[in-house]
């Protein structure tokens, strides 16, 4: 199922393409979320509790992109974890993790604007957009990175640009949630 509403993050670039754009179904160039830099981040508020199972992200395909080095390329996405029951699961995940060894940079809380002290987020995967796939939508399971997927549900997620292609912009298309 595709879930799709949001709450948003980050410095607009042009107010006119506000990060709303990523959500719209509508891939026509320069109709995206623009930002300045490199990094940036959406708030997604799902419709209702989910396990994610997947992430899509859409860019208009490379050889009529203006400018490709606005794509995003490394992206991670965070849920938000919240009630009693996800809390508990999240720091038993945490402590396994620490226990294995399987502790990483990643795993800590991302940088995020809204963020309050008792807000808990959990890294769901880290992926990398591809300029040379001849996909422009392309789908990437949590399953590998979230070994946990089924345990815990998110009504919020964040997705978090860490770099694009090497502009001074960035410009996400369009972004989808897929969960059970």
């Amino acid at each position: 199922k595709q879930l799709r509403n949001f709450v948003t993050t980050g410095t607009i670039y042009d107010k006119a393409l506000s990060e709303v754009m990523a959500l719209y179904d509508k891939t026509s160039i320069s109709y995206c979320w623009a930002f300045e830099g490199s990094k940036g981040q959406l708030g997604i508020s799902l419709s209702y509790r989910v396990y994610i199972t997947e992430i899509a992200i859409e860019h208009v395909p490379h050889e009529i992109a203006w400018e490709v080095g606005s794509v995003p390329h490394s992206l991670e996405l965070w849920g938000l974890v919240k009630g009693p029951g996800n809390r508990k699961k999240a720091e038993e995940i945490r402590v396994r993790k620490r226990a294995a060894g399987e502790w990483s940079t990643k795993d800590k809380y991302p940088s995020l604007g809204f963020r309050s002290m008792e807000d808990m987020f959990l890294h769901i995967l880290s992926f990398v957009y591809s300029i040379n796939s001849d996909l422009s939508t392309q789908v990437f399971s949590v399953l590998e990175d979230f070994k946990d997927w089924h345990t815990i549900h998110f009504s919020t997620v964040v997705l978090h640009i860490t770099s694009n292609w090497g502009a001074e912009s960035t410009c996400l298309y369009w972004m989808y949630v897929y969960g059970v």
